[in-house]
């Protein structure tokens, strides 16, 4: 008789253990990138998801994890299907979050006698550092012949620099329609605060304003420094995640220092001092001292 109930319990057992082994082999199974198995029953796939059931119950609740964080899928039939990676899918988030800096070439600068360039870093998604530094010479970016033309100097001479750096805050940035995953860090529209530093000395300045009869011409030179607060609103677009294309207009104050080396030209003869409203990278009034600015930036990006 113990014989016999031994004989039952070991076939129970063993019968246990085989139903709860085909059971696990009849099951799908699902492989996360981080080796993670799901065992369940894969009901649907699709372009972004897989839905599956972790139970045999018809009415057991339905799940759904994203294709992007699954290595393969293995059926109960055998068959092992990987996630293939698509070249032309957007959810590349390592590889577009990987490049996260830009240098820029302020595009039409020369046309305005001045060459900047800029340098743009992502921080922390949304928000990013940039900073531009550019060299004034008339002469040597001269693509008009009409600029800074008085009725007392054909054309003087006018060299110096500007630097400009500030936060850039990225808001409604584009997603991507497809995972609904990330933007790209450099890439949206963007308010930015900046601090403008300008210095540069219009040279050779001439005057028969009649100190020296029979009116000799003096001449002097024109130093002007300007510190200048700004805020901009523009965007940014990403071009096959190599180029950017940045567009932005901006408002703010100028406070603007002039002062002639020649001191006879302090003594009521007005020359240069339009110089100070054309300050390069934006215009400036005097009262008040609002200034106003717009650029266009082509840009490569790099990790």
């Amino acid at each position: 008789m113990n014989n016999y109930i031994k004989t039952v319990c070991a076939a129970a057992f063993f019968l246990f253990v085989f139903q709860n082994a085909f059971a696990q082999v009849s099951k799908d199974t699902i492989v996360t990138k981080k080796n993670e198995k799901i065992i369940g029953k894969i009901i649907k796939v699709t372009d972004t998801d897989i839905e599956y059931r972790k139970g045999d119950e018809i009415d057991a609740p339905v799940y759904v994890i994203s294709k992007d964080k699954v290595r393969e899928m293995r059926f109960a039939n055998g068959t092992i299907e990987k996630i293939a990676f698509d070249e032309m899918d957007v959810n590349k988030e390592i590889a577009i979050l990987d490049k996260r800096s830009a240098v820029k070439l302020h595009f039409f600068s020369p046309m305005w006698h001045y060459l900047e360039f800029g340098y743009e870093r992502c921080i922390k998604v949304g928000t990013n550092i940039e900073a531009s530094v550019g060299y004034i010479d008339n002469y040597a970016f001269n693509l008009t012949n009409t600029r800074n033309v008085t009725s007392y100097s054909s054309t003087p001479h006018i060299q110096g620099a500007e630097f400009r750096f500030g936060p850039k805050f990225l808001f409604g940035q584009d997603f991507y329609v497809k995972g609904m995953k990330y933007a790209h860090p450099l890439k949206g529209h963007y308010f930015k605060p900046e601090v403008i530093f300008t210095s540069y000395t219009v040279q050779g300045l001439e005057s028969t304003y009649g100190y020296n009869y029979p009116y000799t011409p003096i001449y002097s030179n024109l130093k002007i420094n300007a510190v200048t607060l700004m805020i901009n609103y523009g965007r940014q677009i990403i071009l096959g995640n190599i180029l950017t294309f940045g567009y932005s207009v901006g408002c703010g104050y100028a406070f603007v220092s002039s002062k002639y080396t020649n001191s006879l030209f302090n003594n009521g003869d007005a020359t240069g001092n339009s110089y100070a409203y054309n300050l390069y990278t934006h215009l400036t009034a005097v009262n008040p001292p609002i200034a106003i600015a717009g650029t266009v930036t082509l840009g490569y990006i790099f990790k």
